[in-house]
């Protein structure tokens, strides 16, 4: 019987011990609020960071690190430490970031055919700002979707940057509307009504064919996350074109705009998207 007793007393030992070294991991995790609040989250739109996860997203957003090290080797443009040093808290996005990410989101579509997402196109956040050039300038960007049918997608993501804030528009085909998602909630019918005129000028140009879009339903959401600062507009447009690409609801919240700070980092230097 006593022996028994010893060897119960060393199995509760050893559980003890095996919980000491898991609240030590998940202490590695406290270090950011948001991220230890989240990752306990159900959903598959919050895929969870690890502790060595942790550790190597902030080493690549370590400022006092070497600026010029390419630390997104895996993108078509790779990315230096300087340009993702945006992806710190509280900073604006830049082009490249965006861009890289839209690039991501592209890469996961054609990799999972068998999740049968819609068919996006995926612009640059340059193709607004060219094709709004001098008011509107079809032929600034008519040779954009030289090597690409439009008209077989079901939707056009389209980053648009609207002087200090960046705001998501997606021509919806499959839907037949154009649809504007902006985290401060305002609305845009110029935005929307450029586009119109964009898609029947690209189908008389691609396709030969007349038609007016301005019929289509213009979509611009109130009921959606909103922005509750002034320097996340960026990572809430690039939730926007995740959630859409996938069509799924949105049921992200500003609070949790620093987790998706670290899992964009992550995906970057990754180059592969972590959402499916």
């Amino acid at each position: 019987q006593e022996q028994e007793e010893e060897e119960e007393e060393e199995q509760e030992e050893a559980e003890g011990e095996e919980e000491e070294g898991e609240e030590e991991i998940d202490e590695g995790l406290e270090d950011n609020e948001d991220v230890d609040r989240i990752l306990p989250r159900n959903s598959e739109n919050f895929p969870p960071l690890t502790r060595r996860n942790k550790t190597e997203i902030d080493s690549v957003l370590n400022q006092d690190e070497d600026r010029d090290e390419i630390v997104c080797p895996k993108l078509s443009t790779p990315l230096p430490r300087d340009r993702l040093l945006c992806m710190k808290d509280y900073v604006w996005l830049n082009d490249e970031v965006i861009n890289a990410y839209m690039e991501l989101m592209r890469i996961r579509q054609e990799a999972f055919p068998d999740k049968h997402y819609p068919r996006c196109h995926f612009f640059s956040t340059f193709f607004y700002s060219k094709l709004t050039s001098d008011g509107y300038n079809y032929n600034a960007i008519r040779r954009w979707t030289r090597k690409v049918d439009l008209f077989s997608m079901d939707k056009i993501i389209i980053p648009v940057h609207l002087e200090i804030h960046w705001v998501l528009a997606v021509v919806n085909l499959r839907d037949q509307r154009f649809e504007y998602y902006d985290s401060l909630l305002g609305e845009n019918h110029e935005c929307l009504d450029v586009l119109a005129q964009y898609l029947a000028d690209e189908l008389k140009d691609k396709k030969q064919q007349v038609r007016d879009f301005t019929s289509w339903p213009k979509y611009q959401p109130q009921d959606i996350p909103q922005q509750m600062n002034g320097c996340d507009c960026g990572v809430f447009m690039c939730r926007f074109a995740d959630y859409v690409s996938r069509d799924r609801p949105f049921d992200f919240i500003q609070s949790e705009m620093n987790y998706f700070r670290r899992l964009m980092t992550f995906e970057l230097v990754k180059g592969r998207c972590l959402t499916l």
